[in-house]
Parts: C-alpha cells; sequence; structure tokens
C-alpha cells in the first residue's frame, strides 16, 4: 500500500505542477493582452477611460446587454483581448448617445428677423382679433 501512496501522491503533484504551469501561461496571455489594450491608439492611452465609460453604459442597458455578459468576458479572458475590446467600444460607440447636430441652414432658407418672427412664423400669432401694424 505504500508504494500506491507514493504514485498517487507522485501523480498528485505532477497534475498540480502542470495546473500551475497553464495558469501563469494563463496570466501571463492576459496581462500581454491588456497591456496591448492600454498601447492601442484607437482604444487605449488617453482614450481609455473615455473607450470603458462608454462601453459600462451599454453593457449595463439591460435592452442591450444580457446581465451575464461582463461575467462572460471576464470568466473567458475575452475581455482582455484587444480586438474583442476593440470591437465592442466601436459598438458601443455606435449605439452610445451622439452629441449635438451642426450644421447650416439650406441655401435660400430665410432666417427671421425678430424673435417673434422666430416663434411664430412670418405671419405671426393670430388670436382672431385685427392684425396691429
Amino acid at each position: 500500500m505504500p508504494v500506491a501512496q507514493t504514485l498517487v501522491d507522485l501523480a498528485a503533484k505532477q497534475v498540480q505542477a502542470a495546473n500551475q504551469k497553464l495558469q501563469a501561461s494563463w496570466d501571463k496571455q492576459n496581462a500581454d493582452w491588456q497591456a496591448e489594450v492600454r498601447a492601442d491608439k484607437e482604444i487605449g492611452g488617453d482614450n481609455l477611460q473615455g473607450v470603458l465609460q462608454t462601453f459600462s453604459k451599454v453593457a449595463s442597458d439591460p435592452e442591450l446587454s444580457d446581465p451575464k455578459f461582463r461575467e462572460a468576458l471576464a470568466f473567458t479572458g475575452a475581455g482582455n483581448h484587444p480586438a474583442i475590446v476593440r470591437t465592442l467600444a466601436r459598438w458601443a460607440k455606435a449605439l452610445s448617445e451622439g452629441g449635438p447636430v451642426r450644421g447650416t441652414p439650406a441655401a435660400g432658407t430665410r432666417q427671421p428677423s425678430t424673435l417673434g418672427e422666430a416663434i411664430y412664423g412670418p405671419s405671426g400669432p393670430h388670436t382672431g382679433g385685427p392684425r396691429l401694424q
């Protein structure tokens, strides 16, 4: 029986060593991905905080994201992969609220001459009484 126990103990040590080696490799891969994301010109550097906030808004919206989505990204390590992060950031940016629309009036559009005209139009408010000029 002591020989059998020795073999079991030896096998257990080998399995434990193999698991530790795999875990160290996985941890290094995730750290490398995180460093690559931080260095990325599109999503990293000074942009990273804004990207994370935009993604967080979309990921927290129950109409757009499954409640377990973040858990899945963390569990699988996919949330550290640069291609995944870049893609999710682009999707979040496309789905998030945009800024103000800026532009110029179309050619031939007449600007109102007074505030009243801007509010009521060129014919002004009509209350049913006589028009005073």
